[in-house]
Order: structure tokens, then C-alpha cells, then sequence
């Protein structure tokens, strides 16, 4: 990405499109956006993550997670399985 002159990323899951089934805040989930924020610390790219899972203070150990927009927006409300 930096290579295209790109220094950030923002990465996000809105609605059910999760593989296999999987729980938003699940541990499928979990691992993934530890997977992704690790991995682009190693090529020095910031991550903001939109609807990701909850804060857990990753920020501390991985600064280049500058953004963690974890709460439900009402963008959420127009994919199917809504029970508000």
C-alpha cells in the first residue's frame, strides 16, 4: 500500500456478512482484527476500524490503530436480521 501511496486503511463489517455464521463480537472476529491490525503494523499503515469490535485497549500495544468506531450505527438498521 505504501508503495501506491496509501498510509491508512479503514476496514469495516456492516450488517450479516460475517463468514460461516459468526458473531459479531465472537472470537472468530476478535482474532481477525488482532490478525490485521498486527499485520499492518508491520508495513507501518494505520487502521481505522469501523465496526469493529468492542475497545479492549489494543491501541496501547499497536498505535497504529487510530480509530476503533465500535458502536452499532443505524446504518445497521437497513440489513437484514435487525430486532430493533
Amino acid at each position: 500500500m505504501a508503495d501506491n501511496g496509501y498510509s491508512a486503511v479503514k476496514s469495516g463489517y456492516v450488517g450479516n456478512i460475517l463468514p460461516r455464521g459468526e458473531h459479531h463480537y465472537g472470537q472468530w472476529l476478535n482474532n481477525h482484527y488482532l490478525y490485521t491490525i498486527t499485520e499492518a503494523a508491520k508495513y507501518k499503515i494505520m487502521v481505522n476500524a469501523h465496526e469493529a469490535v468492542r475497545p479492549t485497549g489494543l491501541a496501547r500495544t499497536y498505535p497504529n490503530l487510530i480509530g476503533n468506531e465500535a458502536a452499532r450505527g443505524t446504518e445497521y438498521e437497513s440489513f437484514g436480521g435487525n430486532n430493533a
